[in-house]
C-alpha cells in the first residue's frame, strides 16, 4: 500500500510503517508503478488506480500492490 493512502483511507500508520510493507525498488520502476496508480484504467471507471483504491479494504489494497509489484517483475 501507498504511503500517500495513511490519510485518505482512515488506516493506522503502523499498518503501512512496517517491514512487511517495505520493499527497496529501483528508481526507474518506482517511476513505472507511480505511472501506474497515476494512470486511469478501464476498471477504474474515469478514476486514478490511486483514487480508485481510496475507500477499498486494507487488505484488498494490500493484495493489489503486490500484484502491481509482481506485474512490473519486482516480486515473483
Amino acid at each position: 500500500m501507498e504511503q500517500c493512502q495513511i490519510k485518505k483511507s482512515g488506516f493506522d500508520a503502523r499498518l503501512i510503517h512496517n517491514t512487511k510493507n517495505v520493499i527497496a525498488i529501483d528508481k526507474e520502476i518506482h517511476r513505472k508503478i507511480s505511472g501506474y496508480y497515476s494512470s486511469k484504467k478501464e476498471f477504474t471507471k474515469g478514476k486514478t488506480v490511486r483514487e480508485w483504491l481510496t475507500g477499498q479494504s486494507y487488505e484488498f489494497q494490500y493484495e493489489f500492490g503486490l500484484q502491481v509489484l509482481r506485474d512490473f517483475g519486482v516480486i515473483e
